[in-house]
């Protein structure tokens, strides 16, 4: 039986974020990448809102690096790495509806290899789910978000 451990918080600063952080581990004891962070909702006032703001973390545990070449990020947002993509071991990456806006509003995060972008869509805010999935179509990692309440349900691995 796998075991993982679910976190989450609403931050309050100039965004809603939501913050899933938890250790799973694949069948044969090797790690997979989850879908450690959503920003999917900035809290501006009475400014309009900005769609070109919104971002995906995800996060390698192993100490391995994971190649990511034509795995996708689907249902609220469309996106494929591009080949050579590669997350390295205990790493984070940043997948950004445009990683220009993403840049400037976070200068120190850009290492120059871990911000991927654009994606197609939009992430809703009344929640929806998430999903990444590798090259051969295997769904890796799965998040449910929400507005409200318990919203951090997560499936990995085929259901």
């Amino acid at each position: 039986m796998q075991q993982f451990t679910v976190t989450h918080q609403l931050l309050h600063s100039a965004a809603y974020l939501f913050l899933i952080a938890f250790l799973t581990f694949g069948p044969e004891g090797t790690a997979n990448p989850v879908i450690n962070e959503i920003f999917y909702h900035e809290n501006r006032g009475t400014e309009p809102e900005n769609p070109m703001t919104e971002w995906i973390e995800l996060y390698n545990s192993s100490p391995s690096e994971i190649e990511l070449s034509g795995w996708t990020l689907s249902q609220g947002v469309a996106f494929s790495f591009p080949s050579g993509a590669i997350l390295p071991g205990n790493s984070y990456l940043i997948i950004a509806a445009d990683p220009t806006t993403f840049n400037a509003l976070h200068p120190g995060a850009n290492t120059g290899e871990n911000i991927f972008g654009p994606w197609i869509g939009r992430l809703r805010n009344s929640g929806e789910t998430i999903t990444l999935q590798d090259q051969a179509g295997d769904r890796i990692d799965r998040v449910r978000y929400a507005d409200e309440g318990d919203w951090a349900e997560r499936r990995r691995g085929s259901l």
